[in-house]
């Protein structure tokens, strides 16, 4: 039986869009677990004033790690939507009155860390372990750093309470530093060994 030209074409037209479809359900679902990684990584925390330490952060550096910038970015926010519209997926709980948490800064930058997070990588060409490390190591210190500005302004502006910035900064970024450092390295090891297992092209 001959193939003409113009089925061979439309066949080629469904095989694309197949695939198409068959990466954008695995994309949704990859979005999907992320945001719910992110929202238990909130219950796995230890108690330091003013700020506690949490697995948040290591989350969303997977989410920059294995989406593209726009997935990366919807996980997170989806996971603030959430938290916002009352289910207690924040280390302290939920709801739209979360915003006034001296905290909420560091949850706010979130979606904007895993989207420079991939940018980065998305643009590296080949990325190697290193590259990952430091990628997400710069998703992080932002993190770090927005939140801190935040929790400053809070107890100033909202709480007007009588506190230096440097002493914010220290204990809102300095101590958190070494922990940091160690959620980068396990967060670019760990999707690093998701690639091997995994033994075909990331998703994008």
């Amino acid at each position: 039986m001959k193939i003409t030209k113009g089925s061979s074409e439309k066949q080629g037209q469904i095989n694309r869009v197949s695939s198409q479809n068959e990466i954008d359900i695995r994309l949704l679902l990859t979005s999907a677990l992320l945001t719910a990684l992110t929202a238990a990584g909130a219950f796995v925390k230890i108690p330091f004033y003013p700020v506690p330490f949490t697995l948040q952060t290591f989350f969303t550096a997977l989410a920059g790690l294995m989406l593209p910038p726009r997935w990366a970015a919807l996980s997170q926010a989806a996971y603030l939507s959430i938290g916002l519209m009352g289910l207690p997926v924040f280390a302290y709980g939920g709801g739209l009155g979360y915003i006034m948490q001296p905290t909420f800064g560091y949850l706010l930058l979130l979606p904007l860390s895993a989207l420079i997070i991939s940018l980065l990588k998305s643009r590296a060409g080949s990325i190697t372990l290193r590259k990952a490390v430091i990628f997400v190591s710069i998703g992080m210190l932002m993190v770090l750093c927005g939140g801190a500005i935040w929790l400053y302004l809070s107890f100033v502006i909202l709480l007007q309470r009588d506190v230096s910035f440097w002493g914010t900064i220290y204990s809102g970024v300095v101590i958190f530093l070494p922990s940091m450092i160690l959620k980068a390295i396990s967060a670019g090891f760990l999707w690093k060994k998701l690639q091997d297992a995994r033994g075909e092209k990331p998703l994008f």
